[in-house]
């Protein structure tokens, strides 16, 4: 039997360690890197309003959220949109369209020539640094009814290599579940684990209501750190702008309760009582019921995090009581 496989490269550590290697190129200043991104979100959130403004301004060379971009060519892959919804954003996000921003309403499917669309148009274009697709679930074509961890696998592997070949951010615009999962983010991408495996970068917008017009962004990858952005959006201009960076306020990435629990550390200095009463202290702030062992749980789950901020705890038990003491004492950094 003809033995077709390919043998392995293998690189000797010294020789790994000795190589000049080119750092992570970066679509938006850490953020957005090269390679594959997911952006997820429930329909209606404002997804493609915010690919559109960011798309704008990585055509422009303007900063995205106050974050440094490489300015380049775009492709934007409206497929859930007609040319009158796109030319009416446009227009709506930029009264002055920047050159190098390119659209297009219809394409192929993974399996039907989609990945020799997009080479084409770099090819025809090669100052395209950015192609964003919205949606992910079109692009599937039939492969769709495989719901599995090898189909999502082999569907977001394809476009990885394709990102990495043209060396280009490639953004997929996609659904998430209808049940949320409150702990983890990436459980709410639509399909099975395989997206997020396959992905380097991945994005999820989240709202506590659909008709806020603030948002939380929840920004996690191989080459970027862990983040949070609390986003505001403007319905009139379909722009965006942040109102915290957890990169820069550690606090936005810990539930409402967490954050609510070190405002009164660092108002009261400390706390030395019942877990129900400290409860009762907290959903004073955060405006609805707590769970003296919700709370509790909350507390173990960020323990890390509130002793960085300056916030300790320790449980006790007297006369059959269970009791807290909570201190706060200003982190050295602070």
């Amino acid at each position: 039997m003809e033995n077709n496989s390919k043998s392995l490269t293998v690189y000797e550590g010294r020789q790994l360690a000795e190589m000049y290697l080119p750092p992570v190129a970066f679509c938006v200043e850490g953020l957005l890197p090269h390679g594959l991104t997911f952006l997820g979100g429930p329909s209606k959130y404002g997804k493609s309003w915010m690919v559109l403004d960011l798309c704008v301004h990585v055509a422009r060379g303007e900063p995205f959220w106050d974050l440094p971009v490489q300015q380049s060519e775009v492709l934007y892959l409206a497929l859930e949109d007609s040319i009158n919804r796109v030319r009416t954003r446009l227009l709506t996000v930029t009264e002055i369209v920047p050159p190098g921003l390119y659209f297009a309403i219809e394409a192929g499917t993974i399996e039907d020539g989609l990945c020799e669309q997009i080479r084409e148009q770099v090819s025809l274009h090669p100052a395209i640094k950015l192609v964003v697709v919205d949606t992910f679930q079109i692009i599937r074509g039939g492969s769709n009814t495989d719901v599995s961890y090898a189909g999502d696998y082999i569907d977001v592997r394809a476009m990885k290599v394709l990102a990495d070949e043209l060396g280009i951010a490639l953004v997929l615009v996609h659904h998430v579940r209808k049940q949320k999962d409150r702990d983890d983010p990436l459980n709410n991408l639509s399909g099975t684990t395989g997206i997020v495996g396959a992905a380097d970068t991945s994005f999820v917008l989240d709202k506590d209501e659909r008709t806020r017009d603030v948002a939380k962004l929840f920004c996690t990858g191989r080459d970027i750190e862990m983040r949070l952005l609390e986003l505001e959006f403007d319905k009139e201009t379909g722009t965006g702008r942040v109102l915290k960076d957890s990169l820069k306020e550690p606090t936005v990435l810990m539930p409402t309760e967490m954050r609510a629990l070190v405002e009164l550390m660092r108002e009261r200095g400390s706390y030395s009582g019942g877990n129900q009463q400290l409860a009762d202290l907290i959903a004073e702030r955060v405006g609805k019921a707590v769970h003296p062992k919700g709370l509790k749980q909350m507390m173990n789950n960020c323990q890390y995090e509130l002793a960085r901020l300056g916030v300790t705890y320790w449980d006790h038990q007297s006369s059959n009581r269970r009791l807290v003491d909570v201190t706060y004492a200003a982190p050295a950094s602070a």
